[in-house]
């Protein structure tokens, strides 16, 4: 009977899948998630853990998940409920980036899905039921591209059970709440490489001259990048400010240029008016300068370090983390055709930085939103 419930979830697997992500810009990515659900269609309310295995693109994606229990009764009779379900579920940065900014690092779901579930007593023989789910959840990050996440679901049976012993051992509708860690499909340094050469807009990503390299910036911009170096994987936090709970974009870039010397203002839109303006030419921008982004094309709302050989090293909402992208990526791309602006500090006379410092903080300070590019594969 398992068996061919988990054929039964690959077959809807494969069959929606390349569908709904084939209309996602994203690369998809695989992820797994392991779980203990509590749920009332089953007799007895059993507890139970499993595991399930995601494919995603963007806000969208499809879910198979399996979970079993093993339970004697006190005659030694051994009651194995277990459950199968295959969805199709949707995230918050499928639903705009109005939604997406408002809800932060805090990620909500909704899903709906068929399935099955049932009871195996050997003396009783095995009761399943095929079902029908809906239900709604939300995640907020913990470290390295893991997630924590809590879902309610509601099952309604279909139809008549698939044999008479299901009705006997109780199996019907209810209500499951389930506790979830995700992990997979994050943490990669850089996504699928692009073409070297590319234009977005008025960003020239690889121009005549070579792309400046980490090693060729000044020796203060080596300090700083080795700075930031010590923040990767610190997760990322919506308007955090300290390191050991979290920091957001424009908190990591004040901070590492603080440690060598340049003080930088709160938030992005106010960085954006120190130093001076660079040309958007990666054969002109140098490793130390100060990348900005907006997601809806005229409003910054996020801050990066160029490292040199096209990456950046940022405190990034999409990436959960401090990481570095790499630029020429399928994910980099959306950093490219969401750039607006580079400035230079580093270099820079002192007393112009403090004039635009002044300049800077008599700008109204407002919480960086974050990015919105696709998740690390």
């Amino acid at each position: 009977m398992r068996s061919s419930v988990l054929a039964f979830l690959a077959l809807v697997i494969g069959a929606v899948a390349p569908p709904i992500l084939s209309a996602q810009s994203a690369a998809p990515a695989i992820g797994g998630e392991v779980f203990w659900a509590h749920t009332t269609s089953l007799p007895g309310s059993p507890g139970m853990g499993g595991f399930a295995a995601t494919l995603q693109s963007g806000g969208v994606g499809v879910r198979a998940s399996a979970g079993f229990n093993r339970r004697f009764d006190a005659g030694g009779s051994v009651d194995a409920p277990w459950m199968a379900d295959a969805d199709f579920f949707i995230d918050s940065r499928a639903l705009g980036q109005v939604i997406g900014i408002a809800m932060g690092s805090f990620m909500p779901v909704g899903f709906v899905g068929i399935g099955q579930q049932g009871v195996h007593d050997p003396r009783g023989g095995v009761g399943a039921v095929p079902t029908f789910s809906y239900g709604a959840g939300a995640s907020v990050p913990l470290f390295a591209g893991l997630r924590l996440a809590a879902e309610l679901r509601q099952r309604r049976a279909l139809g008549d059970a698939l044999d008479p012993y299901a009705p006997r051992h109780g199996v019907g509708n209810g209500r499951e709440i389930r506790l979830v860690l995700t992990f997979g499909g994050r943490g990669s340094r850089s996504g699928r490489a692009a073409p070297a050469s590319r234009r977005s807009g008025s960003v020239v990503l690889a121009g005549g001259t070579r792309a400046r390299s980490r090693a060729s910036g000044t020796v203060t911009a080596q300090r700083v990048l080795t700075t930031g170096d010590e923040y990767l994987g610190v997760r990322y936090l919506y308007g955090g400010e300290d390191p050991q709970r979290g920091l957001d974009c424009s908190a990591f870039t004040q901070l590492v240029f603080r440690r060598n010397g340049v003080s930088l203002p709160r938030t992005s839109r106010q960085q954006v008016a120190m130093g001076r303006e660079v040309l958007m030419d990666f054969g002109v921008i140098e490793p130390g300068d100060l990348l900005f982004f907006a997601s809806d094309g005229s409003r910054i709302d996020h801050v990066a370090i160029y490292a040199g050989d096209h990456e950046i090293l940022h405190a990034t909402a999409s990436g959960n983390a401090v990481r570095y992208d790499d630029l020429r990526s399928e994910r980099g791309a959306w950093f490219v055709n969401h750039l607006v602006s580079v400035r230079r500090v580093l270099g820079e006379d002192r007393s112009s930085l403090v004039h635009s410092l002044d300049a800077a903080r008599r700008l109204a300070p407002s919480v960086d939103r974050g990015d919105f590019a696709p998740q690390p594969r």
